[in-house]
């Protein structure tokens, strides 16, 4: 077979007459075991098991990332509050986030979103009372990337989150343990441990400047909102377990 550069290879397969996106999906995937089991071919993955921005482009364009998002939710003397967190690392250090992540192979969104909380901070949580894994409080599909960079383009380490075309689905749940007894650290990859901080806020006076992604604050507004729309109607149920009112 003929040494192929990567851009050959996937300019062969666009190129195809009748292409659709499950081909495309299906011939990549091919592609990827074929440079897995060849190393006269270039490699499409690198030591941190990533592919380079300008494949994972086409990858994400062609197919959307599916994600779990999300929030937690408490009373503090009355009134509702949500929980999340400040990001760690990149560009987006400082800024809030909600928690989640990607919905991997064969997950179903509560094994995913589970998971993502005890990968992430070590916590246990329950789904909101009424709310459902097969229905989100929004679903949303946002790409972001750097308007300092050149279209395609994307930085290195955790930016590429900006350059993301994700279809996410935005959960809230209650903590089944107190925040105090939130760890970091436990999910890390070569940049370093994604949140530093979790945190509650009032989400109708939050800054949308503090957020790291502009797409996520209006998802997470959204998502809020019909949260208090069904606890307004007794459809939804958070547990009142009061704590001492917070200075914001």
């Amino acid at each position: 077979m003929d040494n192929l550069s990567t851009k050959e290879l996937l300019a062969r397969v666009l190129a195809r007459p009748g292409i659709t996106t499950a081909l495309v999906r299906k011939e990549l995937l091919a592609i990827f075991e074929m440079l897995s089991q060849n190393p006269m071919l270039p490699t499409l993955v690198d030591e941190h098991g990533r592919v380079p921005g300008p494949v994972y482009k086409v990858l994400t364009q062609l197919t959307p990332m599916p994600f779990v998002d999300g929030f937690a939710v408490r009373y503090f003397e009355g009134k509702l509050m949500m929980g999340v967190i400040e990001r760690n690392t990149d560009i987006h250090a400082g800024l809030l986030c909600l928690i989640g992540g990607k919905n991997g192979q064969d997950e179903t969104y509560e094994q995913s979103y589970l998971y993502q909380w005890l990968g992430d901070l070590k916590a246990k949580v329950k789904l909101v009372d009424g709310t459902t894994w097969y229905d989100p409080l929004d679903c949303p599909r946002y790409m972001r990337r750097d308007p300092t960079l050149p279209d395609g383009i994307m930085p290195a380490g955790l930016g590429w989150d900006k350059g993301k075309n994700s279809a996410s689905h935005v959960f809230a749940v209650e903590l089944l343990i107190n925040e105090g007894d939130i760890r970091f650290g436990s999910k890390t990859n070569d940049i370093g441990q994604e949140a530093r901080k979790f945190v509650w806020i009032d989400p109708e006076t939050t800054d949308p400047a503090k957020w790291a992604y502009p797409g996520m604050y209006n998802s997470m507004l959204r998502a809020w909102r019909k949260l208090l729309k069904g606890l307004d109607d007794g459809s939804f149920h958070v547990t009142r377990h009061d704590q001492p009112a917070l200075a914001l």
